[in-house]
């Protein structure tokens, strides 16, 4: 083989090698970069989700802030009402332990100062032999006003057996809400701690695939046996033509 076709196979090998060295560190740079984009991509949507997720965390707060105080003012509530049964029940023993007509007489015009004006004490003596007996007399009309009154009051002892009831399911909603929003914030924090984890064994992976990708096999350092041998023959056949 004379010096002018050595020259031409050596020209051809050494063209085709460079433009595979080309090829080959094109396509990797193309590569790597469309990893960074994805990286990227995947970056800002972690972002935005670690966002939101502190909105909502935020308003959550918020929130609670203002059911403790609903919850406070409740508990005042509640305990008004209990100190107000606790009087009634009071008020009702000492209606019972009045001794003489005299005392009975003064609280009833003191309960209802609206019959004061007609209400006359009497007494009757059935028997000669029993004591009299002093009775309380008003006109047989005021009989209406006790009936709606009675009325009013078993209506509202049924009201009030029915709102503590309403109550006490009430309690019981609220409790089952509160295990649901821990059940539901157990959830997204397994799902931040998953998510966080996954995303930085991504950023490795990465890091790793963009390094492989960076070693000498691309770019143009020194290309492999495969390549050189390939490069070789095909510069050999142009050559010989």
């Amino acid at each position: 083989m004379d010096s002018g076709r050595v020259l031409s196979v050596g020209g051809a090998a050494l063209l085709v090698v460079g433009a595979l060295a080309f090829l080959t560190y094109r396509s990797s740079a193309e590569e790597i970069h469309r990893v960074q984009l994805e990286a990227a991509t995947l970056r800002a949507q972690r972002d935005s989700i670690r966002a939101v997720a502190e909105l909502r965390d935020s308003l959550r707060t918020v929130l609670e802030y203002a059911a403790h105080g609903l919850d406070e003012r409740t508990d005042v509530l509640r305990e008004r009402v209990a100190a107000i049964e606790t009087g009634r029940e009071a008020a009702e023993r000492a209606v019972w332990h009045l001794r003489t007509s005299d005392e009975t007489e003064r609280e009833f015009r003191q309960a209802y100062p609206e019959f004061a004006p007609s209400l006359r004490m009497t007494e009757y003596q059935p028997d000669p032999e029993i004591p009299a007996l002093r009775y309380v007399m008003l006109p047989a009309n005021t009989a209406k006003s006790f009936i709606v009154y009675r009325l009013r009051a078993d209506s509202l002892e049924l009201t009030r057996d029915a709102l503590q009831q309403i109550v006490s399911l009430r309690d019981s909603v609220i409790g089952l809400k509160d295990s649901i929003i821990t059940l539901t914030r157990l959830n997204e924090t397994t799902f931040r701690v998953g998510y966080d984890s996954a995303f930085a064994g991504f950023e490795r992976l990465r890091d790793d695939y963009i390094k492989l990708a960076q070693q000498p096999r691309f770019g143009f350092n020194m290309p492999t046996v495969g390549t050189v041998a390939g490069a070789l023959a095909v510069g050999f056949l142009v050559g010989s033509r």
